[in-house]
């Protein structure tokens, strides 16, 4: 490293303090969504949803709604997102977020110190 110029050396340090810096911000605000999301709670979905109609022009009528929320669970294929409860979310993208942000730190770590070493 005695060859190169000192502007390189700094501005590579420049360069490693700002990229770990966001990677250690960008940490940090995932686990905060994540802890928002988990704290969330909801009221469960009724298991037998019904819409009641009372109208004095005609006879009650009760409407059934499917569920499509135990139908996806029973047959053990995977929830469509927008279906998911808050905590689900919160756990989907919790288990992504532990695979994702320490293979991008060690991508990043290998390209720079590659560059900076050859």
């Amino acid at each position: 490293m005695s060859l190169m110029p000192v502007e390189f050396i700094i501005l590579v340090s420049n360069i490693f303090f700002i990229f770990n810096s966001q990677f250690h911000f960008q940490s940090s605000r995932n686990e905060l969504t994540v802890n928002s999301i988990d704290s969330i709670s909801v009221d469960p979905f009724p298991t037998d949803p019904t819409i009641t109609i009372d109208s004095s022009d005609c006879q009650s009528v009760v409407i059934p709604i499917p569920n499509t929320l135990n139908q996806s669970a029973s047959s053990g294929g995977a929830k469509p997102f927008t279906t998911m409860t808050p905590q689900e979310i919160a756990n989907w993208i919790d288990r992504r977020s532990r695979v994702l942000f320490p293979a991008a730190f060690i991508f990043f770590n290998i390209l720079y110190w590659g560059f900076v070493w050859i």
